[in-house]
C-alpha cells in the first residue's frame, strides 16, 4: 500500500510533536549532567555589601592603580601553579609594600573558590598560588591595601592547560627485545 499525501500530512503534527518531546529531553538530560547545584558562597552577604563595594571599585579607579594577570606556564589539573599580579599606581610605578588578597572562580563552577593572600615576589608583582581544576577563563577578584588605601579589582582571565602526559611506550616484543 503506497503512503498517500493525506496521511502524510495527517502525521506531520505528530511528528512535530515528538520533535519537541525528544528536544526537551535532550535540553533536560543535558542539563542534569554536570556538578550539580551550583551556587556561589556567601552570595547573599556579597549582595548585602554591593554599595559598599561599589564605592571601593569607585574609589579605586581614582586612584589610577592599574593591575595586570600573568600566569606563568601552563596548568595541568591538580598541579600548582603561580599567578602574577603586577600593580602600577596612577604614574606607572610599581606598587610595593602592601598587602593583598585574590579570590579565584572558575566561570562554569562557582562552588570551587581558591582564595588566600598575595605575595610581594618583586616590586609590584604579586604572587598567588594555586592548584586548578580546570583551565579556561577564571574571575580573579583582588585586593591590595596600603596604609589606608584599599585598591579592588575583578579580572577575567584564562588560564592555559597542558596536555596529559601520554604514559611511556614499551619497546615492542617486551623488556628485553
Amino acid at each position: 500500500m503506497a503512503l498517500q499525501p493525506k496521511h502524510f500530512w495527517m502525521s506531520f503534527p505528530v511528528m512535530l510533536l515528538l520533535m519537541s518531546l525528544s528536544i526537551g529531553v535532550t535540553a533536560f538530560v543535558a542539563s542534569s549532567k554536570g556538578h550539580g547545584r551550583e551556587h556561589e558562597r556567601d552570595y547573599y552577604a556579597r549582595g548585602l555589601e554591593w554599595d559598599r563595594l561599589q564605592e571601593q571599585v569607585a574609589a579605586s579607579v581614582n586612584l589610577g592603580w592599574q593591575v595586570e594577570f600573568q600566569s606563568e606556564g601552563l596548568a595541568a589539573f591538580g598541579d600548582s601553579i603561580d599567578v602574577t599580579f603586577v600593580f602600577t599606581d596612577g604614574e606607572g610605578q610599581p606598587v610595593t609594600g602592601a598587602t593583598g588578597h585574590v579570590r579565584a572562580i572558575f566561570n562554569a563552577d562557582a562552588n570551587t573558590i581558591f582564595e588566600g593572600a598575595l605575595t610581594e615576589a618583586e616590586p609590584g608583582a604579586y604572587v598567588f598560588s594555586l592548584a586548578p581544576h580546570q583551565v579556561g577563563i577564571w574571575r580573579w577578584q583582588v585586593q591590595l591595601e596600603r596604609g589606608d588605601t584599599l585598591f579592588v579589582e575583578e579580572l577575567r582571565a584564562q588560564l592555559f592547560g597542558a596536555a596529559p602526559a601520554a604514559p611511556a611506550a614499551s619497546p615492542p616484543g617486551g623488556a628485553g627485545g
